[in-house]
């Protein structure tokens, strides 16, 4: 957990007050779990009651991922699901799971928005003017409802398996189906009603502003538990597309729960390279289509919004989270840390280009 993650964990557990104290002492994850008693009230928790309620939950953490089928699917699936997927497995408090579950819809809403825009330049050139409109307006601050919507716009977009010669080249022919059949009951509910044991958007919404008591989050968890974790073994075929990056020894992969490409084997053929125009540039494979995911997707040096980028620094996966009022905030994959990109309106100006 790095210093931000653990500001996080605060907030979930309704303790945020002390956010301030564990960053200055610069508490991360290891740190964390080292914390006893009297440190946690030299860091300002005076409260017993505050201090019993941390100390359970650091213990609760864990760095093992429990085995199941979805620890058996997280390996295969590309960086971005895979992280928040892991992070959810290895947390037991139900609060935080339930939190974590979200995160993980949230992640997987836009990839799918990514991959769906990505796929329709591929296809035809560029974005049809209607949905461009609409992206432009929900992505300045899209929330999981936001992502929610602008996935569903996309997927009216994709061709379906049948629906003529585009459809034949498509990458993503699940992509339709998958939104209207698998994610529609988990976030809209049957027949849509929008309550907290129905629809992960009224979830998303009564964990961030309503509060919910360990007893409630422990009886949410027990009834969303299976759905939720049901839900990735019908996609899949997520797993089947390869987000292709470009290394110092050439082209890797970002698969699993690890920000470290893997080499990618066999190399892809020559007809990837223009997709690489920006070296930073993110493509998903499937077979030999192409699909790009630059600029809402990036592979580099986090840039700080003060102090720029360190070469020192390792390159990491970099998903867009939303603009600012000055800058486009890049969320580094494995983290809630946000960052500058290179070039703050390239996701503007590629959502009102034409």
């Amino acid at each position: 957990m790095t210093l931000q993650q653990v500001t996080d964990w605060l907030e979930r557990l309704e303790l945020g007050q002390y956010a301030e104290a564990f960053w200055d002492n610069h508490i991360d994850g290891p740190t964390l779990r080292g914390l006893d008693d009297a440190e946690l009230e030299q860091l300002g928790v005076a409260s017993l009651g505050h201090r019993k309620r941390l100390r359970a939950a650091i213990a609760a953490l864990s760095d093992a991922i429990p085995p199941g089928p979805l620890a058996e699917l997280i390996p295969r699936l590309p960086t971005p699901l895979a992280l928040p997927l892991a992070e959810y497995l290895k947390e037991t408090e139900p609060k935080l799971k339930l939190w974590d579950a979200c995160d993980a819809v949230e992640d997987l809403l836009r990839l799918l928005v990514f991959l769906g825009v990505g796929e329709l330049c591929r296809l035809r050139g560029e974005l049809p003017d209607a949905l461009r409109r609409d992206l432009y307006q929900a992505i300045e601050l899209p929330t999981l409802g936001n992502w929610w919507r602008m996935t569903q716009q996309v997927a009216q977009q994709i061709p379906l398996p049948t629906a003529g010669p585009e459809s034949a080249d498509t990458a993503l022919p699940e992509f339709p189906s998958a939104v209207a059949q698998i994610l529609a009951p988990v976030l809209d509910g049957l027949e849509g009603t929008r309550t907290v044991e129905q629809s992960f958007l009224a979830l998303r919404i009564q964990l961030a502003h309503g509060g919910v008591t360990r007893r409630q989050a422990a009886r949410l968890l027990q009834h969303w538990q299976a759905p939720f974790e049901a839900l990735w073994s019908a996609l899949a075929w997520l797993a089947d597309l390869h987000l292709t990056v470009r290394t110092a020894t050439g082209n890797g992969r970002l698969r699993g729960p690890d920000t470290r490409p893997a080499l990618l084997t066999p190399p892809p053929a020559a007809a990837i390279a223009p997709a690489f125009a920006a070296p930073d540039a993110v493509v998903a494979l499937r077979g030999e289509r192409v699909i790009p995911l630059w600029p809402l997707a990036l592979f580099g040096i986090p840039r700080h919004p003060e102090h720029g980028t360190n070469p020192a620094d390792p390159p990491l996966p970099q998903v867009y989270v939303r603009r600012g009022q000055v800058n486009l905030r890049i969320r580094v994959s494995a983290s809630r840390d946000t960052c500058k990109p290179p070039v703050q309106d390239r996701l503007v100006r590629y959502l009102c280009r034409g």
